[in-house]
């Protein structure tokens, strides 16, 4: 029986890469036009941009789909971008994803337990 070798790779021969898979990201705020301007910013970042008009539906979401980020209103009706921070990481499957959320130009970015003190502060109030 003949065989025959297979010919090397060349090291010349560029391999292709495979695709790069998108991540989700959630652009959470109550101001349609604030959301619109967050996905304009993020749009070269060519990723999957999901958008929630409040805190409940940025908990729907996370129900629905994983996110490699959150961006967070912290000043919305009914529900604030605290109390949804708070919601979220009560979750195991979303306790570690980053979120980071502001209002009217401050960003503090939320990843433990010490920017809840300064939520205390911010508010005025001492409830965690």
């Amino acid at each position: 029986m003949v065989t025959r070798a297979r010919p090397a790779a060349r090291e010349s021969e560029p391999q292709p890469t495979p695709p790069k898979a998108k991540v989700n990201l959630l652009v959470v705020d109550d101001d349609a036009t604030k959301r619109f301007a967050l996905r304009t910013i993020l749009a070269p970042l060519d990723e999957n941009i999901v958008e929630a008009s409040s805190g409940a539906d940025a908990l729907r979401q996370l129900l629905r789909n994983e996110f490699a980020v959150v961006l967070l209103d912290v000043r919305m009706p009914i529900m604030d971008g605290f109390e949804t921070a708070q919601l979220i990481r009560q979750r195991p499957r979303s306790e570690l994803t980053p979120l980071i959320s502001g209002s009217a130009g401050s960003i503090c970015f939320i990843s433990s337990p010490p920017c809840w003190r300064w939520r205390r502060d911010w508010r005025g109030s001492s409830s965690a």
